[in-house]
């Protein structure tokens, strides 16, 4: 049997990844459905809280180090649309594309980097 926490989880991790807002709501639609349909409508005050609280803790700030202006504001635009805070910076060790640390995860698209990966395809 399914936790709310997993109920919960679930939720998020779908609503988190969807751009549009009909269907974020016709999502929750959805999940509230599947909670009554399990027998768990009572639960249901609970489990909003539960989603309100984990959602904050995944709200945390990205943060981005670019090697441009332009870079930036293309983050921002990504980032603001998705409604994700962030501290992007221009950073002169960057000398191409951007690194993101966000949700305890690194997203690393740095010209060093592709070049690092590169090399270790040549040499093996």
């Amino acid at each position: 049997m399914f936790t709310l926490k997993d109920y919960v989880s679930t939720l998020l991790d779908l609503v988190m990844e969807e751009k549009d807002a009909k269907k974020r709501q016709s999502l929750i639609d959805g999940w509230i459905k599947l909670l009554k349909s399990h027998n768990r409508i009572l639960e249901v005050e609970k489990a909003l809280e539960m989603v309100e609280a984990e959602f904050e803790n995944r709200k945390e700030e990205a943060l981005c180090r670019v090697s441009s202006q332009e870079s930036k504001e293309k983050l921002e635009e990504f980032f603001k649309s998705r409604e994700i805070k962030t501290k992007i910076e221009i950073d002169p060790e960057v000398l191409g594309g951007f690194r993101i640390v966000w949700n305890n995860k690194l997203y690393d698209n740095t010209v060093e980097t592709k070049m690092k990966e590169i090399e270790k395809r040549v040499i093996n």
